[in-house]
């Protein structure tokens, strides 16, 4: 999963003098800066600095989110990236629409787990809520009525999937709808 495009990203050329990319570990990493190619807002005493503490070393830092998600974000030039996104242009060359974490961690930032999609369909991919009380994303109990209440949304739309005595008959119906909706098979399992 992954936030939504917001900036224009670095072309891959630059990226590519920047930084590494290792494909088997998924990792990205500072790549030392030539004094004749000194970035807008570095003097040569900045790129002695920059290349003795970071070159060689992972680009970026984990920033834990309390309300969002957990991404491994960096400072390039003055702006901030997400890293999952400079992988893709760097490897692709082109600004993904939205890079999915296909297997929910949005730290792993294998090639294998990245892929460009819409936000509709990155929305089909999503972990099961914090919230959530039953296990199952789009089950709730309503203990009022002694019944579980089963909803799926679609394109910001919320559809009402009926209530039911048994959960095992509301989880069928969920995920019924899922695979006719064309979700992710990991949507709501991690």
């Amino acid at each position: 999963m992954s936030l939504k495009r917001t900036r224009k990203l670095p072309e891959q050329e630059y990226l590519k003098q920047r930084f590494h990319y290792c494909e088997d570990s998924g990792k990205l990493y500072w790549k030392i800066i030539p004094e004749d190619k000194i970035p807008f807002n570095k003097s040569l005493k900045g790129v002695r600095i920059f290349n003795a503490n970071y070159s060689g070393k992972e680009a970026g830092t984990i920033q834990i989110g309390r309300h969002s998600p957990t991404y491994r974000r960096l400072n390039l030039d003055a702006t901030h990236y997400l890293s999952h996104r400079l992988i893709f242009k760097l490897v692709y060359g082109v600004d993904a629409e939205v890079v999915d974490h296909i297997d929910g961690d949005s730290l792993n930032n294998n090639l294998s787990n990245l892929r460009n999609v819409t936000q509709a369909v990155n929305s089909r991919n999503n972990k099961i809520s914090c919230n959530n009380m039953t296990g199952y994303t789009g089950v709730y109990w309503i203990k009022r009525d002694c019944i579980w209440r089963v909803s799926i949304t679609k394109d910001g739309r919320q559809y009402n999937l009926g209530s039911y005595k048994n959960i095992d008959e509301a989880i069928m119906a969920r995920k019924e709808k899922e695979r006719e909706f064309g979700f992710h098979e990991n949507h709501g399992n991690r």
